[in-house]
């Protein structure tokens, strides 16, 4: 890990305010995701497929999605790039980079996931009552679980079901705790 990945020209990009935005140094981009993403922290090691067995890079998973995901790294990549993620359980995910931006003090890069290889299945057959809920929580599954748990939803409706009843009443109870207050 003592070699850095060589940052391709023109790769990052750099986050500035909107025409008109006063007084802010940094704005987040309109957030035009197709699907919603899974807040994670799960160390990772990068490696471009392209220049052929290059160094291997530490990074962080931020988010993932059903298709994609947001790795923090120290150095930047390019845009359009084949990258092998290794994660701690050796589940290995395969994807391309659609981005690069430079945040303070790291770099975010956008991976589109084009295959998941995995060390050993941690979903065996429909999702149980506690995954579904921190799931709804928002957190306590590792990137691994909640992009597992994501394709199973994906394909399974049944506990797509399940989910949009405890959604229901999730919101369901939020609105008698708030009615309650008035």
């Amino acid at each position: 890990m003592g070699r850095e990945l060589k940052p391709t020209p023109g790769a990052v990009e750099q986050l500035k305010p909107a025409p008109g935005d006063q007084g802010s140094p940094c704005c987040a981009p309109v957030d035009r995701r197709r699907e919603p993403r899974y807040t994670t922290s799960d160390p990772v090691e990068i490696q471009l497929l392209e220049a052929g067995c290059g160094p291997r890079v530490g990074g962080k998973v931020l988010d993932v999605s059903h298709s994609g995901l947001r790795i923090e790294l120290p150095t930047p990549i390019g845009k359009g790039l084949r990258i092998e993620i290794v994660l701690p359980d050796r589940t290995i995910i395969f994807g391309e980079t659609r981005y690069c931006r430079l945040m303070s003090s790291s770099y975010h890069v956008g991976v589109a996931i084009e295959a998941v290889y995995y060390a050993r299945s941690i979903l065996a057959g429909h999702l149980q009552d506690t995954e579904l809920n921190l799931y709804l929580l928002g957190k306590g599954l590792t990137a691994v679980e909640a992009i597992q748990l994501k394709r199973h939803l994906f394909s399974c409706g049944r506990c797509q079901g399940r989910l949009a009843k405890a959604q229901a009443l999730q919101r369901s109870s939020l609105s008698e705790e708030l009615g309650g207050r008035t």
